[in-house]
């Protein structure tokens, strides 16, 4: 590519978001001029116009990625392994529970539905991928807090607000904390009418071939036809099918 077409300050953004997704914690305007050898003026241009775009927010004084480029990746990621592969599953467990999947992957400090195979029920408990949802008070969030992120729980809830979505939503790191046990002991997380009233979802985590947790795999449902008997066998199926996408996914490297 000639490097006449090539926009300066617009290569600079894309060197900017490609450092700090480098940084977990985010990174100062001071620290992105110092690493990246760039004028002050010119990082705080950039990164003014990226928070006007929700391609980064600022936490305190440091800038991270922002929920712009989380749904940008969303798309990107349409091609991945992990979606073609688990959306036979979605469909197979949609029949079997009669009740809507969805996978779900982490997107920083929330929990992001990826694809979502709806329910034939011509009533039902509805998701859309691309939604978003706080980690505390969602199945597929509960699985992250229990398997990825548990050693920063603390860390985590210093900074975000443990938002009350319902009134049997966890109000302290302390019930998060157990919630994280429960999920590990059972190995499955649930969300009671804590997102949404009327609603209940259960979700399980997926593994890559190293044995990291990359994914969850659920169900969404009115709490009229996921009662609390059907329990036991959703969990079971919910563990099966997210079992399966793993196995597929660690035989496809």
């Amino acid at each position: 590519m000639e490097e006449k077409y090539i926009i300066p300050n617009l290569k600079n953004a894309c060197q900017v978001l490609k450092y700090l997704s480098s940084k977990e914690d985010g990174a100062s305007i001071a620290e992105v001029t110092r690493e990246m050898g760039l004028p002050r003026t010119s990082v705080l241009r950039i990164l003014t116009t990226l928070q006007s775009e929700n391609m980064v927010q600022l936490e305190g004084k440091k800038f991270s990625l922002g929920s712009s480029l989380v749904r940008l990746g969303l798309l990107a990621m349409n091609n991945l392994n992990i979606q073609t592969i688990a959306r036979p599953v979605l469909e197979e467990l949609t029949q079997e529970t009669l009740e809507t999947s969805h996978l779900a992957i982490l997107a920083k400090d929330h929990t992001l539905i990826q694809d979502v195979c709806e329910s034939p029920r011509p009533v039902h408990a509805a998701s859309r991928p691309g939604a978003i949802a706080p980690l505390h008070c969602s199945s597929t969030g509960k699985v992250f807090l229990a398997y990825v992120l548990r050693e920063r729980v603390d860390e985590i809830y210093q900074n975000i607000e443990i938002e009350q979505k319902t009134e049997k939503t966890v109000k302290t790191v302390t019930e998060i904390k157990n919630g994280i046990d429960e999920t590990l002991a059972k190995g499955y997380g649930i969300d009671d009418e804590e997102f949404s009233l009327g609603v209940r979802c259960l979700a399980a985590p997926i593994t890559d071939a190293s044995g990291n947790v990359i994914a969850a795999i659920g169900i969404t449902a009115s709490t009229a036809t996921f009662i609390k008997k059907k329990i036991p066998a959703f969990s079971k199926l919910v563990k099966e099918a997210a079992a399966k996408v793993s196995q597929q996914l660690s035989g496809s490297f």
